[in-house]
Order: structure tokens, then C-alpha cells, then sequence
């Protein structure tokens, strides 16, 4: 299985918060335990993806607003990759899950 990743936007690295050309994403807290929140500046429609670094999509989750919790405590641990795609960007971020 192939998994390609393109970045759609110029995205950089701010003291624990991604910074896309149309906003800021947060991951918190990271390395993770049991949920870790996806937050943006504003209120829409984000989806997020959560990979292994293998490429195995883990899980898909599509909300409406500022921020999302997600239940990871049944994800073994690991080093993953996070998707978050929201208006016309998608921005890629790693996440290591340490129950």
C-alpha cells in the first residue's frame, strides 16, 4: 500500500502549534496518553486522519468547529502521523502516543 502526502499549504513549526496560511492548528498535549485535541482558530469543517507510519489509516474523523477530541487509548503506542485538512489547506503533523 502506497500513501501519498501532499502539503497544499506552507506550513511551520511554533512552539507546539502549526501554522498554515489560513490559520493556526494546535495538538495538544503531545506525546499523548488517553485523547489528544485538535484545535484551529475558527469555527469549520475539519476532518482529521490519524496514520500510522506505515501508511495504515488508523482512524477518520470529520467535525464542525474550534475544537476536537479524539479517543486514542486503544491506539498502541507509537509514532504516528496526523492529517487535519480544513477550508483549502491540509496540514501534516507527527504524534507520539505513550499510554
Amino acid at each position: 500500500m502506497k500513501v501519498k502526502i501532499v502539503l497544499l499549504s506552507f506550513v511551520f513549526y511554533i512552539a507546539g502549534a502549526l501554522k498554515a496560511d489560513n490559520g493556526t492548528i494546535q495538538i495538544l498535549p503531545n506525546p499523548a496518553n488517553k485523547q489528544v485535541t485538535i484545535s484551529v482558530e475558527e469555527q469549520q469543517l475539519v476532518t482529521i486522519e490519524l496514520y500510522s507510519i506505515l501508511g495504515q489509516k488508523i482512524l477518520t474523523h470529520t467535525s464542525f468547529g474550534i475544537s476536537t477530541t479524539l479517543d486514542i487509548h486503544k491506539v498502541p503506542n507509537g509514532l504516528y502521523l496526523v492529517n487535519v485538512s480544513f477550508g483549502d489547506s491540509m496540514v501534516v503533523h507527527r504524534l507520539k502516543i505513550n499510554h
